[in-house]
């Protein structure tokens, strides 16, 4: 835990480093929120960076940093544009306030100022960007409990309810001159040494901490995909072994065409003499339901359709091992890296693959908003009705979209026929029924992204989505349908002109 003295420490050693310079820029970095201000001149070489922490207390507090941030390990968004009106700003004021561990920085400009308060302490620590008379502009985190109404516009009060000067505001301070080498206040070495000492055994921590955590992120995410790839390879070996027997189908219906009364039902099994084996007796068995010449026909479509599936299966295959062996290469680079203490490899692989909890720069530091995951797997449109419509952008992107993002009660499309396609998810709202207009309008979307486009009429299914499951094993874009109905469409060009317009896209 930061204990108040370290604090009061830090302060006595950054103040004569830090007030009087001025802010060149500012950022928020992913992992904890930490905001981090560098100088237009550097307070020292190696340390041109002032870095508030937040998070768990251990780690809460306010030390100068390397700053070694890249723009990917930065947000980007409404809570970095707060804080470039600060920028150019002048630091007046470091100082701990008394009673609970709260670091306030004073900051004046031509047109005005603000404090920046920095809360060390509690589970993940906070810090509030307000203005000259207190009210937030920004924070890290929403507070809870008996502060959540301490919303941007609110006037920023500390826990317990007391009230400080940091509370009511106030004018800030004037600008200082910037500290000359004569007049700035001269430390006693030892003072400044163990400052700089502290910050950076906790900068040497940090990395080490983010070095263990990225790499175990990397793995887990990496061993997951190879398991699932272990699995996707030994489903596909598995059909290939009986993809394999086509030709047994086939030699059944050869046989079963040389037996008499082709017309005869009933039987559930005939003994014929098979010439591929020297005229040996062989027992096949039959669909009692069918006739002798109709259970040949099931015998040759079985067989014509393991034998069209043995290539894709193949090329399933091919795909999994090789993606499979850039997995095993993904995970030797992370040890490697981990070894090496290379943290810039690691960043760089973590950019490249979906960790869970990745940070994104569309929100305040936690995952992509549902809005974002949309636009990024799937085409949005609006029927006449209102009701929303999803189209799945590719295989993968189809797997997202009715696996993950549409709920039981929607309504789950796709072009019937066999054909290709992407798939269509109708958004129904909890109560409402089904619109037959917003029906037609989804089906229309469904051909246009399909194989078949252009067709004047085709066959649509259509299910609830909870009746839509992914068997195991299948290729990204394959499911399979519990029950489903067929609309038989007749193609309308005036409708998909006025859904394709409503997006903005090109017939």
């Amino acid at each position: 835990m930061t204990e108040r003295a370290e604090l009061e420490l830090c302060c006595y050693a950054l103040r004569p480093l830090l007030v009087g310079r001025a802010i060149r820029g500012s950022g928020v970095l992913h992992r904890h929120l930490d905001l981090c201000l560098w100088f237009r001149e550097a307070p020292l070489r190696d340390f041109p960076c002032l870095r508030l922490a937040c998070g768990p207390p251990h780690r809460a507090r306010i030390a100068l940093d390397p700053g070694r941030f890249g723009k990917d390990m930065q947000l980007h968004g409404g809570l970095s544009r707060a804080l470039e009106a600060f920028h150019g700003a002048v630091l007046t004021g470091l100082r701990c306030l008394p009673g609970e561990r709260i670091l306030e920085l004073s900051f004046r400009k031509e047109e005005g100022g603000g404090r920046l308060l920095a809360e060390c302490f509690g589970p993940r620590g906070n810090w509030f960007l307000c203005d000259t008379e207190g009210r937030i502009l920004a924070y890290a985190h929403r507070p809870g409990g008996k502060r959540a109404d301490l919303q941007p516009g609110a006037r920023y009060r500390p826990p317990g309810g007391g009230s400080t000067d940091a509370a009511v505001g106030g004018s800030p301070p004037a600008i200082p001159d910037p500290p000359s080498a004569e007049s700035a206040p001269r430390l006693p070495p030892d003072v400044l040494e163990l400052a700089l000492q502290r910050a950076r055994t906790w900068a040497e921590r940090e990395l080490e901490a983010e070095l263990l955590e990225t790499r175990n992120a990397l793995e887990r995410v990496l061993e997951k995909e190879r398991r699932g790839l272990g699995r996707r390879i030994e489903g596909l070996e598995s059909r290939r072994e009986r993809e394999e027997g086509w030709e047994e189908w086939k030699r059944r219906g050869d046989l079963l065409l040389t037996c008499p009364r082709l017309q005869e039902r009933g039987r559930t099994e005939i003994e014929v003499r098979d010439w591929y084996e020297e005229g040996l007796p062989r027992r096949i068995p039959l669909d009692p339901r069918l006739d002798l010449r109709e259970n040949a026909e099931r015998c040759f479509d079985r067989a014509r359709r393991l034998r069209e599936g043995a290539a894709h299966t193949l090329r399933g295959l091919e795909e999994a091992r090789t993606r499979a062996r850039e997995v095993e290469t993904r995970l030797a680079e992370v040890r490697e890296a981990f070894d090496r203490g290379d943290l810039g490899t690691l960043r760089s692989l973590a950019r490249s693959l979906p960790l869970p909890g990745k940070k994104s720069g569309t929100g305040r530091g936690g995952e992509p908003s549902r809005k974002d995951r949309v636009l990024r797997h799937c085409r949005r449109f609006r029927t006449r009705d209102g009701l929303e419509v999803l189209v799945g952008k590719s295989n993968t992107d189809n797997d997202v979209l009715t696996l993950r993002l549409a709920k039981g009660n929607d309504l789950w499309l796709h072009v019937g026929g066999g054909h290709a396609g992407s798939h269509v998810v109708l958004r129904i709202p909890k109560g409402r029924s089904l619109p037959q207009e917003s029906l037609l309008d989804a089906a229309t979307l469904a051909l246009h992204f399909s194989r078949i486009r252009g067709a004047t009429t085709c066959e649509i299914l259509y299910t609830k989505i909870k009746e839509v499951h992914k068997p195991k094993g299948a290729p990204p874009g394959k499911v399979e349908l519990r029950t489903h109905k067929t609309l038989k469409l007749r193609f309308e060009e005036d409708r998909l002109r006025r859904l394709l317009a409503r997006n903005g896209e090109k017939t």
